[in-house]
């Protein structure tokens, strides 16, 4: 799991298995991701949280949600309310926050395809702190919707829609097949699905508040 995975999916997965799986502990393990398949193959991780692109046929997988990428900037920034053209994105400055979550290189590549790396005015190695920093100016900062939608719980931010160059993120739950005859695993298959759908309707029900912007005339 991430360092965005664990912000998003931590808290209220947790009260979840409060009620529904009290007997499960977790441990979060973040494995480069040509080595997730070989570790829940080996058993040493049991499940994989997120967007893990390129995963055989020995695993299994059970769909959360598809995700997209968003720009976020502060309220009242001036590009706030409105569709921001390619053009209005070439000349924003930028925020580029380092994590280790899969699709963050999907990220940089939308920033190269755009050519406009040389308009990154920070780069940042920890995300959390990003969103403060676009709060006090007129930065921006490419993020996942649903980990914008949490940091906007506030409305302290608008989340512009980005041009369809960069793919959906399919966000699932990974596990191994051979080890899905395995009583332990089972229970936690079974259960884990149950407090992510959890986890899933709330991002919906969270994405579904916020108005999208309209298109700029």
């Amino acid at each position: 799991m991430s360092d965005m995975a664990e912000y998003f999916f931590l808290p209220p997965l947790l009260s979840s298995l409060r009620d529904t799986a009290p007997g499960i502990g977790l441990e979060i393990v973040q494995v480069p991701l040509l080595s997730v398949e070989a570790g829940m193959r080996s058993g040493e991780i049991d499940l994989a949280i997120g967007y893990v692109p390129g995963l055989s046929a020995e695993c299994a997988s059970h769909t959360l949600f598809n995700d997209e990428h968003v720009c976020m900037v502060r309220a009242g920034h001036p590009l706030a309310g409105h569709t921001p053209l390619p053009q209005l994105l070439k000349e924003l400055k930028y925020v580029f926050a380092s994590s280790n979550a899969t699709g963050h290189g999907l990220i940089d590549q939308w920033f190269g395809e755009f050519d406009i790396r040389h308009n990154i005015a920070l780069h940042s190695p920890h995300f959390i702190v990003v969103p403060e920093v676009v709060r006090g100016t007129d930065l921006a900062v490419i993020f996942p919707r649903s980990i914008a939608e949490r940091f906007n719980q506030s409305g302290g931010y608008q989340l512009l829609p980005l041009p369809s160059v960069l793919p959906p993120i399919e966000v699932k739950l990974h596990w191994h097949q051979r080890f899905v005859s395995g009583e332990h695993l089972v229970h936690r298959v079974s259960n884990l699905p149950i407090a992510l759908d959890d986890v899933e309707n709330r991002y919906v029900r969270l994405a579904a508040d916020r108005q999208r912007p309209e298109p700029v005339a």
